[in-house]
């Protein structure tokens, strides 16, 4: 039986998940250069692509005819649409070519080799610590199968992979796989670790884990929540962490 278990989110705390920042600063200044005089400002056109995307999640590929949801799609094309939309406002004439150079920058986001230089330095000395007091270490993580094998396969070229026992991708809330790897790894404690308290924390702590919750500056769900967040929080059952070293720091407290 293992000391502990403990379970990792991995965007935005293993690795930081600011993937879509440049592409997005790319595409809007290309958009800006197309519309000329025309153009709103960078930041509008920003502030309009982000609710864009937001909402995309949940509307229709028509490619697919299923939800973009966290696809590899959803961000290029998003970055399309939103030309597309202003085009039509301003009464701009829509170039397929601009079309095409917009969805090739939004797929910069999903190139392995910034999924390494993403990865924490942190990461590897918590896991190597963990790991070396007999812990047993798992990856939860949600997201498109398809970007987050990419991922895996960032992490196991970056040697950060072989500290962990199992990387799995729920199809939507983390719960089932909460309760799948503690009837899978019997522990001393378990322990759930992650940047969203609602996503990460919430459902183990329905199962008796203890949630380590370490907010991230570009998490989207969390933005200007942080605050409201912690007052709300569990305080018996979850402790706020400023970054993953505490976990070190604090592992005789846990």
């Amino acid at each position: 039986m293992a000391n502990r278990v403990l379970v990792f989110d991995m965007d935005g705390l293993l690795m930081n998940s600011d993937f879509y920042v440049k592409p997005t600063e790319e595409a809007c200044v290309e958009i800006m250069r197309v519309l000329g005089e025309k153009s709103p400002t960078l930041a509008e056109i920003k502030r309009r692509h982000a609710e864009l995307d937001k909402q995309m999640i949940y509307m229709k590929n028509q490619a697919t005819g299923r939800l973009y949801y966290y696809t590899k799609p959803r961000f290029p094309t998003s970055l399309c649409k939103i030309y597309e939309i202003l085009c039509k406002e301003v009464g701009a004439d829509l170039d397929v070519q601009v079309i095409r150079k917009l969805y090739r920058i939004g797929l910069k986001a999903f190139r392995q080799d910034r999924y390494i230089r993403k990865i924490k330095p942190q990461a590897f000395l918590v896991a190597k610590f963990l790991k070396d007091k007999g812990d047993t270490l798992v990856i939860v993580t949600k997201g498109d199968r398809g970007i987050q094998g990419d991922k895996i396969r960032a992490l196991k070229k970056a040697g950060l992979l072989k500290y962990f026992d199992e990387f799995l991708i729920p199809v939507d809330s983390k719960y089932g796989d909460f309760k799948l790897v503690k009837a899978r790894y019997k522990a001393a404690a378990y322990y759930s670790i992650g940047d969203t308290y609602v996503d990460d924390i919430v459902p183990a702590i329905k199962l008796g884990y203890m949630g380590i919750w370490i907010p991230y500056e570009y998490n989207w769900k969390e933005i200007g929540k942080i605050k409201k967040i912690d007052r709300k929080r569990s305080k018996r059952n979850s402790r706020r962490f400023a970054n993953l070293m505490e976990i070190i720091e604090n592992y005789d407290k846990l």
